[in-house]
């Protein structure tokens, strides 16, 4: 990781539009500081989908133990 992107990381959402508002579209470092604020936008999207996927491993699991239980009782 090269360290403009480290910087871009390390600043706040208000620091990082006024970074972007510095330089012209197009440019290495306003697509650099683009891609940072989409990532950060995407990231709530993310953790969604890893919790969506956890509750669908339990309910199988669950179902699989019920009948498991269901077909021994």
């Amino acid at each position: 990781m090269n360290s403009l992107s480290k910087q871009l990381k390390e600043k706040s959402d208000d620091e990082l539009a006024e970074y972007m508002a510095g330089w012209k579209p197009d440019t290495g470092k306003y697509i650099l500081s683009e891609m940072e604020f989409k990532r950060r936008q995407s990231r709530p999207n993310e953790i969604r989908g890893w919790i969506s996927l956890g509750l669908s491993v339990l309910a199988i699991i669950i179902s699989v133990v019920a009948l498991v239980v269901k077909n021994y009782a």
